[in-house]
Formats: structure tokens, sequence, C-alpha cells
């Protein structure tokens, strides 16, 4: 098998040589898709709303559309980024990235066109999205993969943070066209070149980097698609992915409305949210550098465990502070472990030859529940009065995700065939 990192050395090394790809990771995450609409979206809606009288729910639509892309097109931007060279895939993708997303800057009322917008940005960028960036992580680390993917996936709050206030900024001093334009153009002007810097200056680390015409992932071992899904873990991991997003990705949209309906007021509903975001960075380096140490399903059936008991706290009402502080706590380190967890099974339970596929897969069915799950979660919500059922629904939903994770068995020595059986045997915390 072509290790990464083959004959570096100490395990330092990894760090030491991978840094830039870990940098450009964590940058082109927070400026890729689906995070930089997502993140901005939100900062354009009252402009969009007042300058052409559109509801929130047409503006926030977008966000539907990104769905239904990733669910349809991510099992195929997997296989491409698997075959061809990251450098030329991602400067397609983020000049089609900043193409589409200035087109949004030149709406003139009409909602296809404003959808039009959407599709452009995320079918051009789907090549910026963590699907390539976790395969050159993949393919890069061994001995401290779970720490940089957790260092990498903490791209997208990490941007944010910047991208919010400049956007305000924008609006402020020349109006909400000129933000977008000024968004736009960083994932073309910032991320990219940074992207090709780190490309070109660890070239020897990237293992899969294509060569006279061989396919990207020559040299790699790793199931394929569909040897993959011959295997039980397979289908443990895509049983627990939708349970795992509506109860995680899809109740954090609702937790301010959760927490105010439970009592608590404004002030302390930003504090607690606050909180929220802190932990989740947190939960990304904290399970990252876990999953380097002990068998990865553990940490991650911890963590939904330690989610369930937050879900059972903010659905006791009225909310007291300190238990809202521990449960928001809880929920964050979860919601932060989520995406390094999944990308970490992948590659150790499947291999990297056909990473980027078989995460393409993982990733279009997470985000079926990521995406549709608010909405479902709001319905019941209108239905009962209370988050109190969806809360305890939630809670059930991550003991039950926890459970599956225990059933993953040890990871795979060898990718053949005859280590197919291997693989479902007994749970096994080392490497």
């Amino acid at each position: 098998m072509k290790h990464p990192i083959s004959g570096a050395g100490s395990e330092k090394s990894e760090f030491r040589e991978g840094w830039p790809l870990v940098l450009a990771g964590l940058v082109g995450t927070g400026l890729g898709v689906p995070s930089l609409m997502i993140n901005t979206i939100g900062i354009y809606a009252p402009f969009l709303g007042e300058t052409f009288n559109w509801s929130f729910t047409v503006i926030m639509g977008g966000i539907a559309i990104i769905t239904l892309v990733l669910l349809t097109a991510g099992p195929i931007v997997g296989r491409i980024v698997d075959r061809y060279d990251p450098s030329r895939l991602l400067g397609i993708s983020f000049t089609g990235l900043s193409i589409g997303y200035i087109s949004l800057a030149f709406s003139t009322g009409s909602v296809v066109q404003y959808y039009m917008s959407w599709l452009v940005i995320c079918v051009a960028g789907m090549g910026a999205t963590p699907i390539a960036f976790t395969r050159l992580i993949n393919i890069s680390f061994d001995k401290h993969r779970g720490l940089a993917l957790g260092i990498m996936l903490a791209g997208p709050g990490l941007v944010a943070a910047f991208l919010k206030p400049l956007a305000g900024f924008a609006i402020e001093m020349s109006g909400w066209r000129t933000a977008i334009v000024i968004v736009g153009l960083l994932p073309v002007l910032i991320a990219l070149p940074l992207c090709r810097w780190a490309l070109s200056r660890s070239e020897r680390l990237v293992t899969s980097a294509p060569a006279q015409g061989h396919e990207a992932n020559a040299g790699l071992e790793g199931f394929s698609v569909r040897e993959a899904a011959t295997t039980r873990a397979f289908w443990i991991i895509i049983a627990l992915l939708i349970p795992m997003a509506v109860a995680i990705a899809a109740l954090v949209p609702h937790l301010e409305n959760i927490l105010g309906r439970g009592g608590l007021s404004l002030e302390r509903t930003v504090m607690l949210t606050t909180i929220m975001g802190l932990t989740l960075a947190f939960g990304r380096l904290a399970c990252g550098w876990l999953m380097d140490k002990v068998w990865a399903p553990l940490v991650g059936a911890v963590s939904l465990t330690a989610a369930a008991v937050g879900c059972v706290l903010l659905a006791l009402s009225p909310i007291n502070f300190g238990m809202g502080i521990i449960a928001i706590a809880l929920i964050g380190f979860a919601a932060g472990a989520e995406y390094d967890l999944l990308s970490f099974l992948v590659g150790r339970y499947f291999g990297l030859r056909h990473y980027g596929a078989i995460y393409g897969i993982v990733y279009a069915v997470f985000a079926v529940g990521a995406g549709f799950g608010p909405g479902l979660i709001g319905y019941a919500y209108d239905r009962f009065g209370t988050y109190e059922p969806v809360l305890h629904t939630c809670a059930v939903l991550l003991l039950g995700s926890a459970a599956l994770l225990l059933a993953l068995g040890r990871y795979p020595k060898n990718f053949d065939r005859a280590e197919k059986s291997d693989a479902e045997g007994k749970v096994h915390a080392g490497h």
C-alpha cells in the first residue's frame, strides 16, 4: 500500500510537511461549497427581500437547491475527484463558484434567474467541496489524519467569523450588490492561489497526484464502490447518516428558538449560541485528535450519546441557564465531530483508492438529513406547539446512531476481498 508521507521519518513530519495542505483546506472549505453561501445568504436576505419584495422562503430556497445538487451530484463529483488533477479541478471549481456567486449581484427580481445563479454556484463549484479537501488530507496524513481533518473542517466556522463582518461592512459602504461582488471574488483571489501553492509545496505528499496520464488514485489501496457496498460497514454507515444529520445538523438552526421558548432571555440565548460555536470548533479538534489515538467509532458513539443527554436537558421546561450551558456544549461538541468522523471512517474502512466516490455517496446521504431536517423539525414544532417531542425523538435517534457505530467492527488491515470478512470482526481500538 502506498502510505501517506511514506518515508517521512517521525510522525511530526506529517504536519511539518503537510501543514500547507491543512491551511489550504481550512480556507478552501470556508470559501467553497456549501459554506460560502450558507454563511453569507442570511446577511443579504433582508436586502433582497426589501429590493424585490421576496419572502424569506423564496430567498432561502437556494439552500434547498444546494441539498438537491449535493444529493444528485455528490457521488459523481467523488468519482471525478478520484480521477483528476486536484489543482486543475480546484481551478475550474473556484472560478465557476466565483462567477456564479457574483451573478447574484445582478439579480433583477426574477426568481428563476436567482435560482439559476444558485444552480451555477453548486454545479460549477462542486469540485470545491469537503469531498475534494478531505480526500487530500486522507491521502497525505496517516498517524495524525484525524487531527488534520479536524483543523481543516474548522474552516467554515473560522472563515465565517471573517466573512460576515466583511460583507456587513461592504453593504454599509457600497450596498448589497457590491458586497456580493467583493465576497464572490474571494474564492478565486484567495482560496485558489492558496490551494495551488499548497499543492505545489506538498507535491511529494499528495501521493495520488496524477503523472503521465495515470489516474489520480493509481497506487492507492481501497475498495471500489461496488466492493464497499458488499461490506456490512458500508450499510451501517449509510443507516446512521440521516438520523445523525436530523438529530444534530438539522437541530442546530432551531436552537435559538428552542432556548427562547424554554424561557431564556435574548441576552442569555446569544451567550449560549456563542458557546455553541466555541464547543463546535473544540469538538472538531478534540475528536480529530482522539480518533488518531482511539477507535474512531467509540469516539463518535460517546459524542453522540453526550448530544442525546443535551437534547434531554433542553426538553426540560423552563430551561435552567446552567443546564442550558451543559446541553449546548454537549450538542456543539457532537456537531463539531460529525464531519470529521464521517471522512475518517470512509478512509479507514474503505481505503483511499476510491475515497472520493464513496465519500461522495456518504456526503450526499448526510446532506438529505441536514438539508430537509430543519423543515421537518419546523413542521413538528408547528404541529405540537413545543419542541419537547422533537428533542426526545432526537435523543433516541442519537442513541440509535451511537449503537450502530459500535457495530462497525475493526478497521480492515488490507483492502482485498479476503479482508472484507476480517472487517466484520470484533471491535478493535488500534489502527
